[in-house]
């Protein structure tokens, strides 16, 4: 499957650059063609479909996203030639099931999704191998959802500590675990904490991923919530204005992010 994954690894590209459509012009023929060389019941077949699944949630198509999730899972849960290839896909397919079950509002299975992935992940991994870290880091903001403060600020110290030691202030991954903190902060009624981490989020992201990247559309609706609650209406109207554009310029038309800021 040597072409297969350089096209496998060039449709992530594509959607990590937020490129969707181009990407989703890959794996629609990859799925097939990997279906057709490598069998439809094969770990190749199930990774091409995760990493459909993370398309999908990305273009806001939520519930098909989570039917490739699902399929995925049903199909890595009968392979088991290789386990410990095997148990690294499955954790990585209960975090994006997870994932998805955040963005549905399905908080409980959520958490069972990702807790599961945990133990999955505990079983190959280190206590700080990255991908755990970054499994931890996915199910914080869950744990926020589901009013468990605590347990998602105790995690998500730990997983910004490691980051930061690791990657340096200003990696992409520190900003993802700073827009959770600030979501903890808002939560805990600090909304000064909450901004400062937010727009510390956004900075980095925008250095790293560019000033139109659709990653930064949901911390900037964080940061206008946050503003608006704290009666900085300036600051919530720019966060609002900044949002919209990038939505409507990167993000297909039914998206439900483009129909939420057309509607602030």
């Amino acid at each position: 499957m040597t072409t297969a994954q350089a096209e496998l690894d060039r449709a992530e590209e594509l959607r990590e650059q937020g490129r969707y459509a181009e990407s989703e012009a890959v794996l629609t023929p990859l799925i097939r063609r990997v279906d057709r060389e490598c069998g439809a019941r094969s770990v190749a077949a199930a990774r091409v479909r995760n990493a459909y699944g993370l398309l999908l949630k990305a273009t806001g198509r939520y519930a098909e996203a989570k039917t490739c999730y699902l399929q995925a899972l049903d199909i890595l849960s009968s392979c088991g030639s290789s386990p410990g290839e095997v148990v690294t896909d499955l954790a990585a397919v209960h975090h994006n099931l997870a994932g998805i079950g955040f963005v549905l509002g399905e908080i409980e299975e959520a958490i069972g999704w990702g807790s599961r992935g945990l133990e999955l992940r505990r079983t190959v991994a280190g206590p700080d191998d990255f991908d755990l870290l970054c499994d931890e880091g996915n199910l914080a903001p869950i744990l926020i959802a589901a009013g468990e403060l605590d347990r998602a600020e105790r995690m998500l110290a730990h997983v910004h500590d490691q980051f930061v030691a690791r990657l340096g202030a200003d990696d992409y991954e520190v900003a993802v675990v700073l827009t959770n903190l600030g979501v903890l902060a808002a939560r805990r009624g600090d909304r000064a904490a909450a901004l400062t981490r937010l727009g510390e989020a956004i900075r980095i992201k925008t250095d790293r991923l560019g000033p139109e990247h659709p990653e930064l559309i949901r911390t900037l609706i964080n940061i206008a919530v946050v503003a608006e609650d704290a009666g900085e209406a300036e600051r919530a109207g720019e966060a609002v204005a900044r949002a919209r554009g990038i939505a409507e310029r990167t993000l297909p038309e039914g998206h439900e992010l483009r129909q939420t800021l057309r509607d602030w």
